[in-house]
C-alpha cells in the first residue's frame, strides 16, 4: 500500500505488485449561470456550474471562488450550484474548481466577470401635502449614490394610478445627484399610501421607499334658518345649520354660538338644530363653525343677526288744553313703557289729518298740534321702535282703557265766539 499525491489531491490506493495506477478521465468545468447578474450588495447570488466528461458523468464537489470568498456545491447529474453574497461594489472574477473523484480528474473553469452594482438611496417628497381633491400633487424624488450619478427613472404608484419621474443630474450639497418630478391628482379623501421605486440599471442598484399623501376636501358651513326672527325675550329660537362637502360626509365637531350660549354637535348627526333663548332685548350675532377633521377642512358660516325686541306699551298721558280753540297749540304728552330699560326713539301722534312727533327722553316725551277744525279728535300715539347694538323694542301702541280713550278725545268748538 502507498499514498500517491496527484495535483494536490490525496488519494489512497491499494496497490498490488503486478497492478498499475488507474487512468482518470479528463473533465471540463464551466460556470453556466449567475443569478442575479448584476447583483446588489448583501443579496445572495446563485452560481450554477456543470462538469462534463467523455468518460461519463462526474460526481463530487465544486468550489466557486471569488477573491477571498468561496462556496461549495455538490454535483448531481453533473450539475450543481452554491450561493455567495458581496459586501462591496465592483467587478469580480469568478472561477469554479472541480475536485475530481476516483474516476474523474479535477478541472478549473474559465474565469467570468460578475458585477455588484453601486447602492442607491431614494428619497421622495410631495407638495402640497395635505392636498385637496382634484388638486395636482407634485412628487419630487432624489436618487443618491456613493459613487456616480444614477440614471433612469423612478415610478410613483398609489395602487390605482402612477407617474414616472425621469432622472436628471443636479448638484446636491455633497456632490452631483439625480432628481426627477412627476404629478398625480387624487379624486377621493384619505391617506393614500405611495410606493416609490427606482428600477436601477446595469451600474446602480434598485431602491425603494414609501410615503403617504393626505388628501382633504373643503367644506361649506351655513346657517340655514332661524325659527323666529325677530323674537321677544324668553322666546325659543331654533337655529339650523348644515355642513357639506363635495368630498363626502364630514365628521367632527360643529359649534354654534352667539358668544354666550354655546351649542356643540358631533358630526355626522341627524340633529342639526340648536336651541337659543335670549332673555334681554338687543341684536345677537350668531355664527356656526365646523372645526374639521383629518380629511375635511374647517369652515365658518356667514354670521347672522338675531333681533330680540322688548314688548312696549305706548300711552297718551296728557293733552292740554282740552277742550281747545281752533288754531290753539295743544301739548300732547306720551309715555312708552317696557320691563327693561327706558326705550329710546321717536313717538308720532296723529288724529288722521294732522300729526306731531318728538324723541323720547327717559321713556317719555311731548309734541304740539294746532287743530284746524272743530269737533272730537281721536288721537293715536305710535312708537315705531328702535334697533341698536344693545337695545331693541317692538312697536305696540294702543289706548289702554275707556278712561284713556275719553281723555284722548279733544273737543274743539266749531267756531270762535
Amino acid at each position: 500500500m502507498c499514498i500517491a499525491q496527484t495535483n494536490g489531491m490525496l488519494r489512497l490506493y491499494e496497490l498490488f505488485a503486478t497492478s498499475e495506477l488507474p487512468v482518470l478521465e479528463e473533465t471540463n468545468t464551466e460556470i453556466t449561470n449567475i443569478s442575479p447578474s448584476p447583483s446588489d450588495i448583501g443579496n445572495p447570488v446563485a452560481f450554477t456550474f456543470a462538469v462534463s466528461s467523455s468518460g461519463g458523468i462526474p460526481s463530487g464537489y465544486v468550489s466557486v471562488n471569488v477573491g477571498m470568498q468561496s462556496c461549495v456545491g455538490a454535483l448531481e447529474n453533473g450539475e450543481g450550484n452554491c450561493d455567495l453574497s458581496f459586501n462591496e461594489t465592483g467587478i469580480y472574477s469568478v472561477t469554479a474548481v472541480y475536485y475530481g473523484d476516483e474516476l474523474f480528474n479535477q478541472s478549473i473553469s474559465s474565469s467570468v466577470d460578475h458585477k455588484v452594482r453601486i447602492s442607491t438611496d431614494l428619497v421622495m417628497g410631495s407638495y402640497p401635502n395635505p392636498s385637496l381633491i382634484g388638486e395636482p400633487v407634485e412628487f419630487h424624488v432624489t436618487v443618491e449614490s456613493p459613487n456616480g450619478v444614477p440614471q433612469g427613472s423612478v415610478s410613483i404608484n398609489d395602487g390605482e394610478q402612477s407617474c414616472i419621474a425621469q432622472l436628471y443630474e443636479i448638484m446636491g450639497d455633497d456632490g452631483p445627484i439625480a432628481e426627477g418630478f412627476c404629478s398625480l391628482t387624487f379624486d377621493n379623501v384619505g391617506s393614500h399610501p405611495i410606493d416609490v421605486t427606482y428600477q436601477g440599471d446595469s451600474d446602480f442598484s434598485p431602491s425603494n421607499t414609501t410615503g403617504y399623501q393626505i388628501v382633504q376636501a373643503n367644506t361649506v358651513t351655513r346657517i340655514t334658518s332661524q325659527s323666529l326672527n325677530p323674537s321677544s325675550p324668553g322666546d325659543q329660537v331654533w337655529v339650523t345649520y348644515s355642513v357639506t362637502s363635495t368630498g363626502g360626509i364630514p365628521t367632527g365637531w360643529v359649534v354654534v354660538t352667539d358668544g354666550n350660549i354655546l351649542c356643540t354637535h358631533l358630526l355626522p348627526t341627524d340633529d342639526q338644530s340648536c336651541l337659543f333663548t335670549f332673555n334681554f332685548p338687543g341684536d345677537r350675532t350668531i355664527w356656526a363653525e365646523y372645526q374639521g377633521d383629518d380629511y375635511f377642512n374647517p369652515s365658518v358660516a356667514e354670521i347672522i343677526t338675531q333681533t330680540v325686541k322688548a314688548v312696549t306699551i305706548t300711552t297718551i298721558t296728557k293733552h292740554d288744553p282740552n277742550p281747545s280753540e281752533l288754531g290753539e297749540p295743544v301739548s300732547i304728552e306720551f309715555l312708552v313703557e317696557t320691563n327693561y330699560w327706558s326705550p329710546i326713539g321717536t313717538v308720532a301722534v296723529r288724529d288722521g289729518m294732522q300729526e306731531c312727533s318728538a324723541p323720547l327722553e327717559n321713556g317719555s316725551g311731548e309734541c304740539t298740534i294746532s287743530f284746524s277744525s272743530g269737533g272730537l279728535h281721536h288721537l293715536t300715539a305710535t312708537y315705531s321702535g328702535v334697533v341698536s347694538s344693545s337695545r331693541a323694542y317692538q312697536t305696540r301702541w294702543f289706548i289702554r282703557s275707556s278712561r284713556t280713550l275719553q281723555s284722548a278725545l279733544l273737543r274743539i268748538p266749531l267756531s270762535h265766539p
